[in-house]
């Protein structure tokens, strides 16, 4: 071959050379990434279903735990169902029991002639519905006791979810030492279903008018309800700058009970609502029975008591009035708040002012009596600022000096040193009187302007605000680790603008709030959602200023009348006064 000879393969130059390489270190490359996230993929997979085992294994373990707890707590209470059996049992009705007629009135049943009723020796007297003796009574349908079981169970089946949890929250574990302790949990929560399921509805006692309605047709806002310390009376106010003090005996005992029937006779301190628009919220920019009748029952409530009922005091004032408060301690002395910012002090048996108080700057929307010292008092105001008052002098014994408006106050009713603030920041200020320059906690978690605060006990503090909730807090709690502790929330109404009015009964089971949907709505502690509620009875003829039944198929609207204040009895649970926004007023109690 020679020199010059073309050689049989081509030349491969240098750059192809570096191109392949380079290609080949891409792919390479591109092999290592696909590598490393298919391994991370892998991993992450891994720790995913390493968590959701250590989930299911914690869940599990956690209802292994609580299928014991129930088996303990079934095979405990079978023994005692099976020893009470016999008082479940359906027992014979009377009406099946054959009775001996006695002679003399065995002619009674029998077709006469007119001449053996002329000579006839029984003599029949005419029935009187005015007379309490011989007037007629509502049928009622008795429940066997096995019957009236089935039927609280269906009324536990509707908060089954939440009974749930709240079972397993108070239930001590199996391995409780104490047995005592298990045992009284379990009587406790028994008493509490029954209690829960016990009632139905609210039903509808008496009804009165805080403006004469029959010869007024406008709006008629019900600010404040109270009871005196023992129930005998309470006192009515609102925008018609009047106080009305009514005999509650009275109320119940009026013409409607005498021609309709007895009515069951039950013998704390609530708070109102104010107006549609300037009455608004301040917000921080500024048993035994058959239930088959009660919808007819409810509307013949409605329409059927237009009996007038009068007070046995009424008190004139010059301005409209925002909250009522009757001292726990001494029968005849009233509180009251006003627009005019003045605080004001009556005597209820004259009528006459005591004392007025005018230190606050602008409107006075709460006043509330400590429960130790029949001399002290607070009030809550637009001007932002908290005052204590003696009734034995002018000026304010202390003052709580906050930065947006204060809406509502309330004195623990236990702790006399400690006092509640709800205010217009979404949050309820609590103090020790002793030094009012720093809260002892600041309460957190309403998204609105807090309209009312009360006390369940000593350790729970209830709110209500306009973000349509009520929420209840352990106060101890809160205030050893700085975090607010909500231990329940309570929605179902609604409240977005309004004073509605919240009142906690006596007993701390039940609380009933108002709903700017014209509707009652009552919570029992454990459970979120209303367990009873019952509109007030629909709008007024524009003629007429009668109460319009709302239709059945129409539910309630926000827009028209509002419930606009509540109170429950002091003494005694279970009934209850409530009052909308066209100054009706009905006495109320759970049936």
């Amino acid at each position: 071959m020679t020199a010059n000879a073309e050689s049989p393969f081509p030349s491969i130059k240098t750059e192809d050379v570096e191109s392949l390489q380079k290609s080949d270190d891409q792919h390479t490359g591109q092999q290592l990434v696909q590598n490393m996230r298919t391994e991370v993929s892998l991993h992450l997979l891994h720790e995913f279903l390493l968590s959701t085992q250590r989930a299911k294994q914690a869940a599990l373990s956690e209802l292994t735990e609580q299928l014991a707890v129930l088996q303990e707590d079934i095979s405990k209470i079978s023994t005692f169902v099976a020893s009470a059996r016999e008082f479940l049992q359906p027992r014979a009705s009377p009406a099946a029991v054959p009775l001996a007629v006695p002679t003399e009135y065995e002619g009674l049943g029998k077709k006469r002639s007119l001449d053996e009723m002329e000579n006839s020796q029984h003599n029949v007297t005419a029935s009187n519905p005015f007379d309490p003796t011989t007037r007629p009574t509502k049928k009622t349908k008795l429940l066997s006791a096995s019957s009236l079981v089935r039927k609280q169970c269906e009324r536990i089946e509707l908060h089954a979810e939440e009974l749930q949890s709240t079972y397993f929250a108070v239930r001590p574990k199996v391995t409780a030492v104490d047995l005592n302790v298990e045992d009284r949990c379990l009587s406790l929560f028994a008493d509490d279903l029954a209690d829960l399921s016990r009632y139905t509805r609210l039903r509808t006692v008496a009804n009165l008018d805080y403006a004469h309605g029959l010869y007024n047709t406008g709006s008629c806002i019900v600010s404040s309800i109270d009871f005196n310390k023992d129930d005998h009376v309470f006192a009515t106010a609102g925008v018609t700058k009047k106080i009305k003090i009514f005999d509650y005996r009275n109320v119940l005992s009026d013409m409607r009970e005498e021609i309709l029937g007895p009515t069951r006779l039950a013998t704390n301190g609530g708070s109102g609502t104010r107006d549609l628009d300037d009455d608004a919220v301040p917000t921080a920019e500024h048993l035994a029975r058959d239930d088959e009748s009660a919808d007819e029952e409810q509307d013949e409530e409605i329409v059927g008591d237009q009996v007038p009922r009068f007070p046995i005091m009424e008190i004139g004032c010059n301005s409209k009035i925002s909250s009522l408060a009757w001292n726990p301690c001494v029968y005849s002395r009233l509180a009251s708040a006003d627009y005019e910012g003045l605080v004001h002090l009556w005597d209820s048996e004259t009528g006459s002012a005591i004392r007025n108080f005018d230190e606050h700057e602008k409107r006075v929307w709460s006043v509330d009596w400590t429960t130790n010292d029949p001399d002290l008092f607070a009030s809550s105001s637009d001007d932002a600022k908290g005052k204590l008052w003696s009734v034995n002098q002018r000026s304010a014994v202390a003052t709580v000096q906050s930065t947006v408006n204060l809406c509502t106050v309330k004195w623990n009713p236990e702790v006399h040193n400690q006092i509640a603030f709800g205010s217009a920041d979404h949050h309820i200020h609590y103090y020790d009187t002793r030094n009012l320059a720093t809260p002892l906690h600041v309460f957190q978690g309403h998204s609105k302007a807090v309209s009312y605060v009360n006390f369940v006990s000593a350790n729970t503090l209830l709110s209500c605000s306009t973000d349509s909730t009520l929420r209840s807090w352990d106060v101890s709690g809160s205030i050893s680790t700085g975090q607010s502790k909500c231990t329940q929330k309570y929605a179902g109404h609604v409240n977005v603008k309004n004073f509605v009015g919240m009142s906690v009964d006596c007993s701390g089971e039940y609380i009933a709030c108002g709903s700017e949907t014209d509707e009652v709505h009552v919570y029992w502690k454990w459970l979120g959602q209303s367990v009873v509620k019952r509109e007030m009875g629909g709008a007024r003829d524009p003629i007429t200023a009668r109460i319009i039944p709302r239709r059945k198929q129409e539910p309630p609207t926000v827009g028209g009348p509002f419930l606009s204040s509540i109170c429950w009895q002091r003494t005694q649970p279970g009934r209850l006064i409530a009052a909308n926004s066209h100054g009706r007023v009905s006495v109320m109690e759970l049936v």
